[in-house]
């Protein structure tokens, strides 16, 4: 019973090696990805973004859609959204 518990243990942590061992990669992609996104991103004095969300609430009936605006300098760190008729600024 003992070889039992200790072969089975073996092999749950072999398992767990390897599939440790297969995210590695993808987590060097994952980050070589970003910094290069990021450098990009810091290339640019300034960066405008539109979008949309969606507020759903299917216990109060409601879906509501609303529009909006980001600014960023990305350089300087500050940014300033705009949703409606509301704004909100980051300096």
């Amino acid at each position: 019973m003992r070889y039992l518990k200790l072969s089975f243990l073996s092999v749950f942590l072999l398992i767990g090696e390897l599939l440790s061992a297969q995210t590695v990669p993808k987590d060097a992609q994952a980050k070589a990805i970003l910094a290069a996104v990021s450098k990009q991103y810091r290339s640019y004095d300034m960066v405008k973004a539109e979008f949309s969300f969606t507020l759903k609430n299917q216990q109060a009936n409601i879906s509501e859609t609303q529009n909006g605006t980001l600014f960023v300098k990305s350089k300087m760190n500050k940014y300033k959204v705009s949703v409606g008729n509301q704004e909100l600024i980051s300096d």
